[in-house]
């Protein structure tokens, strides 16, 4: 992260605090992301139909359309996440039956993968910053399949949280798909880890999922920061 990242970032969350934002809304959580130097999904945040089709049209089909609420920061419970949208027809139908009061659509790539990670930031009382890697998905809390490791993040004592994983396993070649980019994985890891040290005003940071794409890259498609 360089130093001017480091002040967008900042300013970000500077105004946001002004505002009496407890939380980022995604948008916000993946510019934080992108700032960090996480590979993010392509996405866009447009204001209505005409403007997800054409972004839809460039990054192609199928794609994840999300309805952006203020002051919700769970969106699946709500309905406000549509995978798998496949064509121009079925997206202005998700849009258009989206709830008032949408702050934005934000339309992402639908990342072709079936292996999920989740990596974030906790802070313990006791030994400070922390990263979490676990499994990700819709059924992560339920599992509890995580692993810690201290910021800054040493890549040795990464990759052995990594392995820590009950689902490790799906790190190697897994149906049909290639083995993880463990390396990229782990600078995640080391990124999110130096958030966590060099941004305190960040007091959680949830990015769920990491999507392994088919070839073994890892890519950010949601993330939640908490203020």
């Amino acid at each position: 992260m360089t130093a001017g990242d480091r002040e967008k970032i900042l300013r970000l969350l500077e105004e946001k605090r002004k505002a009496g934002a407890a939380h980022l809304g995604e948008p916000d959580a993946l510019r934080v992301l992108a700032a960090a130097g996480v590979p993010v999904v392509p996405h866009a945040l447009v204001a209505g139909a005409d403007d997800a089709a054409a972004f839809a049209s460039s990054c192609g089909y199928p794609v994840v359309v999300k309805g952006i609420l203020p002051g919700v920061a769970h969106k699946t419970e709500k309905g406000l996440v549509h995978p798998w949208v496949r064509g121009e027809a079925e997206l202005r139908a998700v849009v258009g039956a989206l709830p008032a009061g949408c702050g934005g659509i934000l339309v992402q790539e639908h990342v072709a993968g079936i292996r999920e990670l989740v990596v974030g930031i906790v802070r313990d009382p006791t030994f400070g910053p922390g990263v979490l890697a676990a499994m990700g998905g819709v059924h992560s809390e339920l599992l509890a399949d995580m692993s810690f490791v201290l910021a800054p993040v040493d890549v040795r004592e990464a990759r052995a949280a990594l392995g820590r994983l009950r689902c490790a396993k799906m790190l190697g070649a897994y149906r049909g798909e290639a083995p993880a980019k463990v390396d990229d994985i782990v600078d995640i890891m080391v990124r999110v880890g130096d958030l966590a040290v060099e941004i305190p005003a960040i007091r959680e940071l949830d990015i769920n999922p990491v999507i392994l794409r088919r070839d073994g890259r890892p890519v950010a498609c949601s993330g939640l920061v908490v203020l």
